[in-house]
């Protein structure tokens, strides 16, 4: 896979979609004078890359979802906007509230199959990226709120456009699909999956829920300085898992993939540096990452935790090398883990279904 040419065409659309969502992300900053300083640019850049990369990678490989939600992708971008401003808001645990709230509703929607499916799934990494990389305390406002938006949106058509010029102009970034060899045993067409009860949907949508809920709080009382990475863990743990056995097994490699990146990225900042050292080689971090997410999804979570790590611009609150606030950070992705892991033992069958682990 990774040295056919339509898998490199793949990642050089990912590639490009995040470039240029950086820079759209970029430019709208600098043309709105509140949303020009750094502390409040930089986290709609790397939101922008972020929502690119995801958006690229369900082009690949969940194509059909992107047909069917792309005419909701307006709605998506304003609630994600709302949502993370809210966040950065006069009253944080309001927006925070918010968060779990439509995170809740969204693993839900994953669920249920169809068109809420897909709706749900094309959201999954704009919301995520909302808790990566959220704006700074008491910068929202109408104006961070419509950039947030437009961002969110320019990111998404970027991602999309792209990866249907791809198909469109070049061959080889559509691979030959085989046609599945025929059953033996089976006589007449295939029989239709039915549709999750109502219990499934809201169990579902309660083991998100509860696991970000529960992560926000103790970050904010345990770990206040890395109040993102905790709820961020959970959210991406949970939301497209069917079973407990589907949380744990990607509770773990999301655990072991993030503290590698995590003390990798530390070491790389003990580096004397400037301000251009990070961001080059957070993106060089992403690329690879994208590049090598099929070999599993530790690779993904290592490389998006060492990018989130070198974006922060330090490892530690005064700029120097601080141990236990490197450690910090992993023991706040722990956290998230296990909370998520808690709550789908809690809630969430034992046994494997035959529903496909999606994980954007």
């Amino acid at each position: 896979m990774y040295f056919r040419s339509a898998y490199h065409i793949e990642i050089a659309v990912a590639v490009a979609a995040a470039v240029a969502s950086a820079a759209t992300a970029a430019g709208l900053a600098v043309a709105a004078p509140t949303v020009a300083a750094p502390t409040v640019a930089e986290p709609l850049v790397a939101g922008a890359v972020l929502v690119a990369l995801s958006v690229a990678r369900i082009c690949r490989v969940a194509r059909r979802a992107v047909r069917v939600a792309r005419r909701y992708v307006p709605g998506i971008a304003v609630g994600t906007a709302v949502v993370g401003a809210a966040m950065a808001g006069p009253l944080p645990w309001l927006g925070r509230a918010a968060f779990v709230l439509v995170a809740a509703v969204v693993a839900g929607m994953r669920r249920a199959g169809g068109r809420a499916r897909a709706v749900a799934v094309l959201a999954t990494g704009p919301l995520a990226a909302a808790v990566a990389v959220p704006l700074p305390a008491d910068s929202a406002s109408a104006v961070v709120t419509v950039v947030f938006a437009t961002v969110v949106l320019a990111a998404v058509g970027w991602a999309v456009g792209l990866s249907a010029l791809a198909r469109r102009f070049l061959p080889a970034a559509v691979p030959a699909s085989p046609s599945p060899a025929p059953e033996p045993d089976r006589q007449g067409p295939r029989p239709a999956r039915p549709a999750p009860a109502w219990s499934e949907l809201v169990r579902q949508a309660a083991v998100v829920g509860l696991a970000v809920g529960l992560a926000f709080a103790f970050a904010a009382l345990v770990l206040p300085a890395h109040l993102s990475w905790a709820p961020l863990t959970a959210l991406v743990v949970g939301a497209g898992a069917v079973t407990w056995h589907d949380v744990a097994h990607l509770g773990v490699r999301r655990l072991g993939g993030a503290t590698a990146g995590a003390v990798l990225a530390t070491l790389a900042l003990l580096v004397p540096h400037g301000r251009v050292y990070p961001a080059l080689l957070a993106a060089v971090v992403l690329v690879g990452a994208t590049w090598l997410r099929p070999a599993g999804y530790a690779w993904w979570a290592g490389g998006l935790t060492a990018a989130l790590v070198l974006l922060a611009g330090d490892t530690g609150p005064a700029g120097g090398f601080d141990l236990g606030f490197a450690a910090a950070r992993i023991a706040a992705i722990a956290a998230g883990g296990v909370l998520a892991i808690a709550a789908a033992w809690a809630l969430l069958p034992r046994r494997r279904l035959d529903d496909p682990r999606d994980t954007t």
